[in-house]
């Protein structure tokens, strides 16, 4: 019995994993454009109750990007090397 993941190729050439490299992408567009969608909807009212400027509220947004940027690396080096759920339950950007 073949192992269907290690032959993502059919006969014609064409990839079969196109379903879920899509999925992936739709995923990961909606989690990274509600969580910046959520944030931006926050800078106003704190940038009146507590009489920060917006440079200063979004700050907030800058250091998170900035996380995930440095954190990245980590996160590909621990899925290269453990299995996926794992590496996904410890969360990431």
């Amino acid at each position: 019995m073949p192992n269907e993941l290690a032959r993502p190729i059919d006969r014609e050439g064409l990839y079969r994993g196109g379903g879920g490299l899509a999925a992936t992408f739709v995923c990961a567009m909606r989690v990274i454009g509600s969580t910046n969608d959520a944030f931006q909807r926050f800078v106003v009212p704190l940038e009146r109750a507590l009489g920060l400027s917006r440079t200063a509220v979004n700050q907030g947004m800058r250091l998170f990007l900035v996380g995930c940027a440095l954190r990245s690396p980590l996160a590909g080096r621990a899925l290269d090397r453990l299995p996926a759920p794992r590496v996904m339950a410890g969360g990431d950007c």
